[in-house]
């Protein structure tokens, strides 16, 4: 209660020299429990909120010995310096509370902490950025920045530094903002002569001036606004001013008033319940006349930008993304199927007589809640001064972050298919399908810039290879140029695997670059590499430009055929996969007379596929949360299941080759009599021609073709090193040019598939490996560097 400023507590603040921070954290609202019961009754009087709460009791002096501890002042009887706090000591402190959940036991007044599943803190997307990432986005983003403002400053480099305006959007605790004031501080103190001032006045004035952040949760804002409070170490930064500049919402939800001009889309009304949908539909309808009337009267929106109340607009706009959260409240079961629509006539009656919807108003009450549940944040109305300032510095100059990794908005929800529709209308609908969210932050903040302006955010490297973040790198390129990647091949994050980089966009800026490229935890630099960006644009991935971090040769081969030409790939579905239950049996529960491939054919699974050999009954496998040592189909049962999964069965048992996936090379296993069934996500590789089946797979297990693959689509698979195809993607692999050199090549991988020793097989694989390499006419040099580079991974392998 002290720390939170409360009057009544003051004269306790002062004995212990606590500094009052403020702010919705430590609002003894936020948490009663958690309050002495001495304490909880005095305030309980002048607060209805806190009436009937129990409280925790605990005593000063426990109180005082963990703040001591916590500022390596435990003993010391007198007051703690609050001066000698790191501020990100708070930061870590929250972060290591992520990992648990807070109980309170009522009865017995005690609180404990229960740790919270790793599952758990994984579906939050929540892990905290090491220092050494933190200073490469800094180098990369914010350092071009400092660098162009002095130059254009002539001899006033200070004023323009001081004019840099920096956005973490997902900023958390305030560990990235912390050490970009930190940087800007340290070149301010450069411009200005270090002994103008101290370093900590001209950290204060970067805090005040030049640091925005935006988080989800509000208890995350009152903190990061209390450690750069505490790290400004000034009684003349009022806490309060700093409200207005690291503010809740969520950044990915928000209009823009080009967004509220347009009216409101008709994907608007895309989701809701089931028992809604005509009247969403007759809403649509309705919405979309109205705004092709209003828009062939008013094309430039002027009735919606002219509003007195730009805030409930834009909430309202927002909100018609959820239409049935609209129609909540006390309205019968016959009158729920029937919500009330915000449509575009709807809009444009808030704009032009806000005062009609004042509080109290049914609907403006609706909004807000709406708004209040979902957080919107429209950015030019969050910070006024710098997106939707003078049009000359209009935009951020540098946003950084490292947003939460989590795929779509809980699509499965009515409130996630309606965000998820309000995200594909603000991007212009280049976020979609299951593109992960931290991608949709770039492409959500990069019109936040400025022309010149910088965007770096850490993100899952299936950002580079996905299809599903296809238009999500398009759209990037559309508007911006990529100046810098980093890549980890590495685990980087204590408590997540997830591959993650860091793309640096300038906005605008050349479509030539020099890309800056580095890799590794330690941030070693790689060769830089000339890309067209236009080019890069229409490109299927950006792995290319990622893989020299795996040590992937980096080698142009001749365009000429594709696998395309002589065969046929297929990827099978999960209600395949699905259908096999009660299907399946061990083979040593068969009668022997049963044992028959025709009738209950061996199902294999990734786990089964090596080069050359199958593993099936020598190695067990888990199939439908079930392990088994040799996996059988019973035909018959599965026909019972539906004459699609029989005639699938019967498509799948021909001559083939079987591809892994999430592998470090191409593993193929040649099924020459057809007998074996391959398992979701195994992929089929047919060949036209039953005489091109050994050769369809030598093409396939080349070290030309792993390299190739992994060069295209690195960072999709769960692995960074791994490999990870799709049917269509094996399909554009190449075929060999010499063909006497690719029939070699394809006898030595026939011959490795039939050895019985593993040495013998390795050597045979070897072999084929080094004839194939030679058949697609790759410079010496390069055809050993790929060589090598495969032999290494077949080994790890």
């Amino acid at each position: 209660a002290a720390l939170a400023g409360l009057p009544a507590f003051e004269a306790y603040r002062q004995t212990h020299a606590l500094a009052s921070i403020g702010g919705a954290l430590l609002d003894p609202a936020s948490t009663p429990d958690l309050l002495p019961p001495g304490v909880l009754a005095n305030l309980a009087r002048s607060d209805a909120r806190l009436q009937g709460r129990r409280g925790v009791q605990v005593c000063d002096q426990a109180l005082r010995s963990a703040l001591g501890h916590l500022v390596g002042t435990a003993g010391n009887a007198g007051p703690i310096d609050w001066g000698a706090v790191p501020a990100t000591m708070l930061g870590g402190i929250h972060e290591h509370l992520l990992a648990f959940d807070a109980v309170v036991d009522g009865a017995a007044g005690i609180l404990s902490l229960q740790a919270v599943p790793a599952s758990a803190r994984r579906r939050l997307g929540s892990f905290y950025t090491p220092p050494e990432l933190v200073g490469h986005l800094l180098d990369s983003a914010l350092e071009p920045i400092v660098d162009a403002a002095r130059a254009a400053a002539g001899g006033d480099a200070a004023a323009a530094i001081r004019s840099i305006r920096i956005l973490d959007p997902a900023c958390g605790c305030g560990h990235i903002l912390i050490a970009a004031a930190r940087r800007l501080a340290a070149h301010l103190g450069r411009a200005e002569g270090e002994g103008a001032r101290g370093e900590r006045g001209r950290l204060r004035e970067v805090i005040a001036t030049c640091i925005h952040g935006i988080d989800l949760d509000p208890s995350t804002v009152a903190l990061c606004r209390a450690c750069l409070w505490l790290e400004a170490g000034s009684a003349d930064l009022p806490i309060d001013l700093l409200g207005a500049r690291i503010v809740v919402g969520n950044a990915l939800l928000g209009a823009s008033p080009e967004l509220v001009a347009a009216g409101i889309p008709d994907e608007a009304f895309s989701a809701g319940p089931v028992s809604a949908r005509a009247a969403r539909s007759q809403a649509r309808a309705r919405n979309r006349s109205e705004r092709e009337a209003r828009l062939a009267l008013d094309g430039s929106g002027a009735v919606l930008h002219g509003s007195a109340d730009p805030m409930l607009v834009a909430n309202a706009w927002c909100a018609a993304f959820f239409q049935h959260e609209l129609g909540e409240g006390d309205r019968s079961d016959a009158a729920a199927s029937t919500p009330p629509s915000i449509t575009d006539a709807t809009l444009c009656e808030i704009a032009a007589s806000p005062t009609r919807f004042e509080r109290g108003h049914p609907l403006r009450d609706r909004i807000e809640a709406v708004a209040g549940v979902h957080r919107f944040l429209h950015p030019h109305l969050a910070f006024p001064g710098v997106v939707a300032g003078d049009a000359s510095r209009r935009g951020f100059d540098c946003i950084l972050g490292n947003p939460p990794f989590l795929n779509q908005l809980a699509q499965g929800t009515v409130a996630g298919r309606s965000a998820a529709a309000l995200l594909r209308a603000r991007t212009q609908g280049c976020v979609r399908g299951y593109a992960d969210l931290a991608a949709a932050f770039l492409a959500v903040a990069l019109p936040w810039v400025r022309p010149g302006g910088r965007v770096a955010m850490v993100q899952p490297m299936s950002l580079l290879a996905t299809r599903d973040a296809a238009p999500i790198r398009a759209a990037l390129l559309a508007n911006a140029s990529l100046r810098s990647l980093w890549v980890a091949n590495e685990r980087v994050f204590d408590d997540t695997s997830v591959p993650t980089c860091v793309p640096t966009l300038e906005r605008g800026g050349p479509r030539r670059v020099e890309l800056e490229r580095s890799a590794t935890a330690r941030f070693e630099r790689l060769p830089a590499l000339a890309v067209d960006l236009d080019a890069l644009r229409t490109a299927e991935t950006w792995s290319h430009l990622a893989a020299a971090a795996s040590g992937v040769p980096e080698f142009e081969w001749p365009m000429g055929p594709t696998l395309a030409l002589i065969a046929d790939a297929t990827a099978d579905f999960r209600d395949e996969y699905y259908a096999l239950a009660g299907c399946l049996v061990e083979e040593r529960d068969l009668p022997e007379a049963l044992r028959s491939d025709a009738t209950h054919p061996p199902l294999m699974t990734s786990g089964l596929v090596d080069l050359a050999e199958s593993k099936w009954g020598r190695r067990p496998t888990r199939v439908l949360k079930r392990r088994w040592e040799a996996p059988r189909v019973d035909r018959a049962r599965l026909a019972q299941q539906g004459a699609k999964f029989a005639a699938w069965v019967e498509r799948r048992l021909r001559p083939k080759a079987i591809l892994a996936t999430q592998t470090r090379v191409l593993e193929v296993l040649v099924d020459e009599e057809g007998r074996l069934l391959p398992c979701t996500p195994l992929l089929s590789v047919t060949p036209r021609e039953p005489g091109d089946l050994w050769r369809c797979a030598a093409a396939l297990a080349s070290p030309v073709a792993t390299a190739i693959a992994a060069r295209r689509y690195a960072g999709s698979a769960l692995a960074a090193d791994a490999i990870k195809l799709g049917a269509r993607q094996v399909l554009q692999l190449p075929l060999p040019a010499d063909a006497a050199l690719w029939s070699r090549s394809a006898d030595l991988l026939q011959a490795a598939h039939g050895a019985v020793l593993p040495a013998a097989r390795r050597e045979l694989l070897l072999a084929f490996a080094a004839t194939i390499g030679s058949a697609y006419g790759l410079a010496d040099p390069v055809a050993a560097a790929v060589l090598a580079w495969w032999r290494g991974r077949l080994g790890a392998a």
